[in-house]
């Protein structure tokens, strides 16, 4: 009989199976115990996924600790030893298995070690198991899957391990520190370190990369050149209290300076006092993170009404608004480069998801789009396809 109800999750190649209120197997060429010594190793998990261990007729719980985790063998469904060991390289000096090292100190700091578990929001919803002051996994594989409990998936702010290595796999595979990679070489590649922040927009601090990326845009009839505000340093110091700020790549005038820079290459306008003639809607993204340091009067906290036509009225007043705040967070550089070069731009602010995030990574009243037709309208119009009409001001 067993002593408590617990839910075994055995995984094959081709099968999953949940079995539960089982604590002894026995089958004709040995026994499981799982309530024995360790509750991080899974031993039926363990001896489905390591045969040759169980040919041995080796104890999991002591191959793990002495050998399964050298060889990046995970001890039961959710851990995943070699992405713990990838993130955290002081485990090894500990003299500590991972899953040891969990117990111990691992999920008191929060540390990650699975794609399909979240500790830290487990806790939260379960304020009987945070207040009993144990280890969230433990306490999972042991009663909570059983009690049907679940196990939420982790998407932190910032840097979310679980996207990363989800979306690059090879990244998994070599077994280093996702974020190091990340900072490295991942941004320079275009990946996202999130599921929220576009690398691609970001990558843009090298002519030679705009070339390869963006050699079109020179002979485009208009261009949407979109800006991350949360990269112009002046922004970060007066949000960096109130606002989880994404890691620091390139400001936005050096983006517009390289954007000029290619396009008088390929038109041959270097060092001439022609305005480019195409125009440019210079679009500030994530708008609902920086509202808060525009006037309570701002049309920019109203969403924008085209009915029918475009509104030149609203259009206007939102970029001389918008104008009128680079002035105050960077001297204006941006604008003067852009009245210097283009013979027609505006500004925009817009927001692709309408809020922000919560800590868990989700949306309460899920995305609500703002404003985001606005510069693509503004084009339309520059191009004579759609009508533009004067509205009242609000």
């Amino acid at each position: 009989m067993p002593t408590k109800a617990k839910e075994q999750i055995v995984e094959t190649a081709t099968s999953r199976t949940v079995l539960t209120g089982f604590e002894v197997f026995q089958f004709k060429d040995g026994t499981v115990h799982n309530d024995d010594s360790d509750p991080l190793v899974d031993d039926l998990y363990y001896y489905v996924n390591s045969p040759d261990v169980w040919s041995a007729h080796a104890d999991a719980d002591a191959h793990y600790r002495q050998f399964g985790w050298h060889e990046n063998r995970n001890p039961n469904a959710f851990f995943n030893t070699k992405l713990y060991l990838s993130i955290y390289h002081d485990v090894v000096a500990s003299g500590l298995s991972p899953t040891q090292h969990y117990d111990k100190i691992g999920w008191i700091e929060n540390r990650l070690f699975s794609l399909d578990f979240d500790a830290r929001q487990y806790l939260a919803l379960n304020p009987d198991v945070a207040a009993a002051h144990i280890d969230p996994l433990a306490h999972f594989l042991s009663h909570g899957a059983a009690e049907g409990r679940p196990p939420v998936v982790p998407a932190p702010n910032g840097f979310d391990y679980v996207y990363y290595l989800q979306h690059n796999p090879d990244v998994l595979a070599a077994g280093v520190d996702p974020l190091q990679h990340f900072q490295t070489f991942g941004w320079k590649e275009g990946r996202n370190p999130n599921a929220f922040f576009d690398t691609a927009g970001e990558d843009l601090d090298s002519i030679d990369v705009m070339s390869t990326e963006a050699k079109y845009i020179a002979n485009s009839d208009g261009i949407v050149l979109l800006l991350d505000p949360l990269q112009m340093s002046q922004v970060r110091d007066r949000l960096k209290d109130s606002v989880t700020l994404p890691p620091k790549f390139t400001e936005p005038i050096d983006i517009v300076g390289k954007t000029i820079e290619l396009i008088q290459r390929f038109k041959g306008l270097s060092g001439r006092r022609t305005k480019i003639d195409i125009p440019l809607a210079v679009t500030f993204s994530k708008v609902d993170e920086i509202l808060r340091l525009f006037d309570p009067g701002s049309p920019l906290k109203e969403a924008s009404n085209h009915d029918g036509y475009f509104d030149v009225t609203d259009a206007e007043i939102v970029s001389e608004n918008i104008k009128a705040h680079l002035q105050k967070w960077e001297d204006g550089n941006l604008d003067r480069a852009c009245e210097k070069h283009f013979r027609n731009y505006s500004y925009f602010g817009i927001s692709a998801l309408g809020a922000s995030p919560d800590a868990s990574g989700r949306l309460e009243m899920g995305p609500a789009p703002f404003r985001v037709v606005d510069p693509i309208l503004w084009i339309l119009h520059r191009q004579g396809i759609i009508p533009g009409k004067r509205s009242r001001q609000r």
